[in-house]
């Protein structure tokens, strides 16, 4: 089994809306730029699916291919996962700390020339010489990567981890592309009620508030007070006596007041609303 390092370009983010318009494996010493023509799948079907690929963010190359090419490699060494566990997940949180840019500098010395609008340029069209230099260096810096990656593994004991997940790459990549049913009709039914809901969790709140001597009414008698604003509803409640430092939930856990259990019921609908149901029919592909 020998090595393939691996990358793609693609028209966007997404597997079902968008192709890849750029293949490039690095092999044996020799760059090469492969447009994904019908003629060639089949052979980078049995080379991809014999070798150890090596990529970075793996997932993301691998939905492509699976969605558009039925090309599903298992034998992978992802360099972006290697370098969370060798943080020891330290870099998992931290934005731009594990991109191949950052990962090529520290391993290779080598800085990428990581250019928005070249990355976002490749739509199939012929390429021009800066899109060509661009592409072959994303596989060029990746031989360092992985050779020292391998070594940092090994010297941590991180080896039969980092096996483990890429054993879970294909079951990932096949979990992402399947998605789950949803029940719109049913979705939209409990969205409706969970709003009503908020009305009454709402008016429940502000009636407390009142009851408990706020002041600062509106035109209705009620409370101006806006629920959604952490800072305006921690003014309320020290209008009302409550010396509070925050509104967070562990700070209204400890509340014994009504109106901590109050804004807590609120907030747990308001984030089922805000969070899942309205958001979900925004990630359905047709």
């Amino acid at each position: 089994m020998g090595i393939i390092y691996f990358d793609t370009e693609t028209t966007g983010l997404d597997p079902f809306k968008d192709k890849i318009t750029l293949i490039q494996r690095y092999q044996g010493n020799k760059i090469i730029l492969i447009k994904p023509k019908v003629s060639v799948i089949e052979y980078l079907k049995v080379l991809l699916e014999s070798n150890l690929v090596v990529g970075h963010n793996l997932k993301f190359d691998l939905k492509f291919l699976k969605h558009h090419f039925n090309i599903e490699p298992t034998n992978l060494f992802d360099t972006y996962i290697a370098e969370i566990l060798i943080s020891g997940g330290q870099k998992a949180g931290q934005k731009g700390a594990s991109t191949l840019e950052t990962v090529a500098w520290d391993y290779a010395g080598i800085k990428l020339k990581k250019d928005q609008k070249i990355q976002q340029s490749f739509k199939g069209q012929e390429l021009t010489q800066e899109q060509i230099e661009y592409a072959a260096m994303d596989v060029a810096v990746l031989p360092d990567i992985h050779a020292k990656q391998q070594n940092q593994l090994k010297k941590l004991s991180l080896e039969k981890v980092f096996a483990t997940e890429m054993s879970c790459i294909p079951a990932t990549v096949w979990l992402e592309l399947s998605g789950t049913p949803i029940d719109l009709e049913g979705a939209k039914k409990l969205e409706k009620e969970i709003k009503e809901k908020l009305d009454s969790l709402r008016l429940n709140f502000l009636t407390i508030l009142k009851e408990s001597g706020y002041r600062n009414l509106d035109l209705e008698g009620m409370p101006a007070v806006n629920l959604d604003s952490p800072a305006k509803l921690l003014k309320a409640l020290k209008a009302i006596g409550l010396d509070l430092a925050s509104t967070n939930e562990s700070t209204l856990s400890a509340l014994k007041h009504p109106a901590g259990k109050a804004l807590k019921e609120y907030r747990k609908h308001q984030k089922l609303l805000n969070t899942f149901l309205e958001k979900l029919p925004k990630h359905i592909n047709p």
